[in-house]
């Protein structure tokens, strides 16, 4: 590639993150009632809408499209199980390592919580899990599902319409306390790959400096 096409590959590169951060900047995020009827695949008989899955959305990043997934962790005093929801790495500046999460998951809305299923103890099964933002500062807000402690009440995960210069977005997001837009931290587990936590930002949730490989995106649900 010649310098003059590298350049202008390069400028359009950095046009494109520009649209990204104005639309995340432009996007007004509308509360829906957040009970499970406000969410896609809803069954009035059983009370439950979904299963969907959860994709990374508008980060202008490679992760783009990428379906949420979950890594697990067990706590060093009592081996109780807990995890947290991620979109897996693939970052063109910071690859994958192609040593996978264990994989796509589903999710759902039941009892109007938001619900991903997930295998706690391989003896026990794929179970549906109830899923929060984290109270706890030493996790930072980010989603996940089974943690230890009751100490710090969690946040819960609500279901958001998306309008960009008063045009509703087709979709449904997923935030809390009035924000949609979610910090993906960079994260390397060794034999787990890499994978991004996702930290909800907002006016009261912005006290994370992002490191350089950080960036910023939705969570959108896709039937």
């Amino acid at each position: 590639m010649g310098q003059t096409t590298f350049l202008q590959a390069a400028a359009m590169a950095t046009l494109s993150l520009r649209v990204v951060a104005s639309a995340i900047l432009n996007t007004t995020a509308v509360p829906l009632a957040n009970r499970c009827s406000s969410y896609p695949r809803y069954d009035i008989l059983t009370n439950v809408a979904g299963p969907w899955l959860v994709i990374a959305d508008s980060s202008g990043h490679t992760v783009d499209g990428t379906k949420a997934s979950v890594a697990m962790f067990r706590d060093t005093i009592d081996l109780h199980p807990y995890g947290f929801i991620t979109i897996p790495g693939g970052n063109s500046t910071f690859p994958s390592t192609n040593i996978t999460l264990p994989g796509d998951i589903s999710m759902r809305c039941a009892h109007n919580i938001l619900q991903a299923q997930v295998n706690l103890e391989p003896d026990r099964g794929v179970k549906w899990q109830d899923l929060l933002i984290a109270g706890n500062p030493n996790w930072q807000e980010s989603i996940g599902f089974a943690f230890p402690g009751a100490s710090y009440p969690g946040i819960a995960i609500e279901p958001y319409e998306h309008y960009v210069d008063d045009v509703k977005q087709p979709g449904v997001f997923l935030g809390g306390q009035n924000s949609t837009t979610w910090q993906f931290k960079y994260n390397w587990a060794g034999v787990m790959g890499d994978y991004y936590l996702l930290r909800l930002l907002g006016p009261n949730h912005d006290h994370y400096p992002p490191a350089e490989e950080d960036f910023t995106g939705f969570l959108k649900i896709v039937t």
